[in-house]
């Protein structure tokens, strides 16, 4: 066994990754399962769940319809992982999620927050989120990488991939919004589970208040930014240098 596949080999379970919109979470997904896929490491991406109908309809109808695609995309959210940890068990190495629970949180707290959801709803989103339990009875290790990026790279990046109903519906301030919550939420998650009821009662009941007051090795946060750890090159569809991807694995698992 070579000594880059040694240490891959010792760094097994699941990631997570977070982000704004149009950040590059699939694109970099892709690549690291590419990458431990190379190294003879059988490893999985499970993209984020999309209909493009319901995201749609969601864009174009935000005010009527954000708390019924929220209370969707959360349980979504939650299969998903499971989905992830059955895989693990099934003898997958790697398994890369696109979006998770803080992510989906990360949402509905900005839209809260907006007005589109109502305080009533916003405790009804956080009922039905732990209707659910994420299922790592074996503590297989997750982390979650946010990736971070500018609003006006997301702007352009987002105009790139050409889906109408996310051009026309996600301006500069909704951006800026997400950013604004993604930070509070990922960076100073303390603080914010503090602060928010909901917030705490959803990471708790999964399991995920590792990266809080308790701290474990079960599940840790490393931020990723666009500019300093990619040097600008991801891009939407692509698959990024092994030269990249074995520096950013590298951080991830603080090797």
């Amino acid at each position: 066994m070579d000594g880059v596949k040694k240490i891959l080999y010792m760094n097994l379970g699941i990631i997570i990754l977070e982000g704004g919109i149009g950040t590059g979470k699939s694109t970099l997904g892709k690549s690291i399962v590419e990458y431990y896929n190379s190294k003879g490491l059988p490893s999985v991406y499970l993209p984020e769940f999309g209909d493009i109908d319901l995201l749609n309809y969601y864009i174009s109808h935000m005010k009527e319809f954000a708390f019924s695609f929220q209370t969707i995309m959360i349980r979504e959210r939650i299969n998903l992982i499971n989905k992830a940890l059955r895989l693990i068990e099934e003898g997958k190495y790697l398994v890369v999620v696109d979006r998770g629970i803080i992510g989906d949180l990360c949402f509905a707290k900005m839209l809260h927050k907006e007005g589109y959801i109502s305080d009533e709803q916003y405790k009804i989103y956080g009922n039905l989120a732990t209707l659910d339990s994420i299922t790592n009875g074996g503590g297989v290790p997750i982390r979650i990488v946010y990736l971070r990026n500018h609003v006006d790279v997301l702007l352009k990046r987002i105009k790139k991939r050409g889906i109408e109903s996310e051009i026309k519906g996600y301006n500069n301030k909704y951006l800026e919004d997400l950013l604004s919550i993604h930070d509070a939420l990922l960076l100073d998650p303390k603080k914010s589970s503090e602060e928010d009821d909901v917030v705490s009662k959803i990471i708790k009941h999964h399991g995920l208040s590792s990266h809080f007051s308790e701290l474990s090795s079960v599940c840790k946060i490393v931020t990723l930014d666009y500019s300093k750890d990619f040097g600008g090159s991801i891009d939407n569809g692509g698959v990024l240098s092994n030269d990249i991807i074995s520096q950013v694995i590298f951080k991830i698992f603080n090797i």
